[in-house]
């Protein structure tokens, strides 16, 4: 549902709508502001069952409503402000989707140990970069070979439709008595996730004396700094285009190639990089992430072509290695965001993790929309695009100064070492995970 229509929605906005660099990097950031909200999903669906169920109901109106807005995208949509409202409505029900898949993930991680966990994401976030790849490369491919926008938009309309099939024909349990519980004050329960986030005074200083100098709160605060360094995508794609005269082709390729990289960087978290420490390990991508994004500053210098490499090979390589590093530099922090969260409000915090994540790719988003102004790009000006390079670059690095805001060595292997015991008698159900 993402990569099947992304070069296309690009074009659209770019050609059709006539909607510039900047304009087009804020509008993609304000349509996945819905992404920020998913806890207030996440209480509805737990405190407000459909039928006695707390999940299918609510994909199944999901996929319905993303489906009727890629419609009014192939359709209706003839200014940028409707396609704005469509992507924001599609956006809202695809969070609220996410937000009961989240919600099954994490209860069931509750029955895994750590390296369990590490598996569960490892497989789940690999079958998206399947999707991703298989949707970005029809998505190219028929683009490239004569499909309209506007079809490529009818075309997606249809992928939500076999979503909400495959859900409506899968199992949920009615509603259970302890599901019936919980309370329906919203007051109530973010009191619950507030103390949760920030502890007592007596929780703080019992956490000390154990050595637990974390708390979630802090958690919190990392993720958002860590996901809103600044995001040039919609701005490099105007430099390809406009600047470089790269066809659908071309960034079919890059889109496929990058997806592959993606599933790529998963299964290499999955074999060998999972059970490194989390500031280790986050402190290292962060220093690969910022110098492989350095390196497109010899395109925009030209300087590749110095060095004898085709602008199409060179932004393909690039392309890649970006998409699989920050691909791997998240799945730590997914496993430990479904690993620490308490019982009883596993969903809903979990979701608040991955909310906080998404709100701080829209800053990044908005963020590299303002670099983009500051250095003066526009659709035909492209002189300062290796200092908007460098500059996210350095930034990148930003978040490498609050490693200490999460659980230290120590406190890391604690928080392994006290969910694999209280799992030690279901290690039987990592074993189902290593298919």
């Amino acid at each position: 549902m993402d990569t099947l229509p992304a070069l296309a929605l690009l074009y659209f906005l770019k050609d059709e709508l006539g909607v510039g660099p900047a304009g087009t990097a804020a509008a993609i950031a304000l349509t996945q502001l819905p992404w920020t909200l998913k806890p207030i999903y996440g209480f509805i669906s737990d405190n407000y069952s459909i039928m006695g169920l707390r999940r299918k109901p609510y994909i199944l109106v999901s996929m319905v409503t993303i489906s009727l807005c890629w419609f009014s995208m192939a359709y209706w949509v003839k200014h940028e402000y409707s396609a704005i409202l469509a992507m924001v409505m599609a956006n809202i029900a695809g969070a609220v989707a996410n937000v009961c898949v989240e919600a099954l993930t994490v209860e069931y991680s509750e029955r895994l140990t750590y390296k369990g966990v590490a598996i569960l994401q490892s497989l789940l976030w690999g079958s998206c970069a399947l999707a991703s790849f298989a949707g970005a490369a029809f998505g190219g491919f028929t683009l490239n070979h004569g499909i309209d926008k506007h079809d490529m938009f009818a075309i997606s309309a249809w992928v939500p439709l076999l979503a909400g099939i495959s859900a409506a024909f899968s199992h949920e349990d009615t509603i259970s008595a302890k599901a019936a519980e919980v309370t329906k004050s919203p007051s109530i329960f973010f009191s619950k996730i507030w103390t949760t986030l920030n502890p007592s005074e007596e929780e703080r200083q019992a956490r000390a004396a154990a050595g637990q100098h974390w708390t979630m709160g802090r958690v919190c605060l990392f993720l958002i700094i860590f996901f809103s360094v600044p995001n040039t995508s919609a701005t490099n794609y105007f430099y390809l285009t406009n600047h470089l005269h790269m066809g659908e082709t071309v960034l079919a390729v890059i889109t496929t190639v990058a997806m592959g990289t993606y599933f790529f960087g998963v299964v290499c978290y999955f074999l060998c990089l999972k059970d490194i420490e989390i500031q280790t390990f986050l402190a290292c991508a962060t220093f690969t992430g910022s110098f492989v994004t350095a390196l497109a500053i010899l395109l925009y210098t030209r300087a590749n072509l110095d060095m004898g490499i085709p602008d199409e090979a060179f932004v393909v390589t690039d392309s890649a290695l970006v998409t699989a590093v920050k691909t791997v530099a998240q799945l730590p922090l997914m496993t430990l965001m479904a690993a620490i969260c308490p019982d009883g409000i596993e969903g809903t915090l979990f979701s608040l993790f991955t909310s906080i994540a998404n709100l701080g790719s829209v800053l990044g988003g908005w963020i590299g929309a303002l670099l983009t102004v500051m250095f003066g790009i526009t659709s035909t000006q492209f002189h300062l695009m290796w200092a908007l390079c460098l500059t996210c670059a350095l930034l990148q690095l930003f978040p490498t100064f609050f490693l200490w805001l999460l659980p230290s060595a120590s406190c890391y292997a604690k928080i392994k070492a006290a969910k694999d015991q209280r799992n030690a008698h279901r290690h039987a159900d990592d074993g189902k995970l290593n298919f």
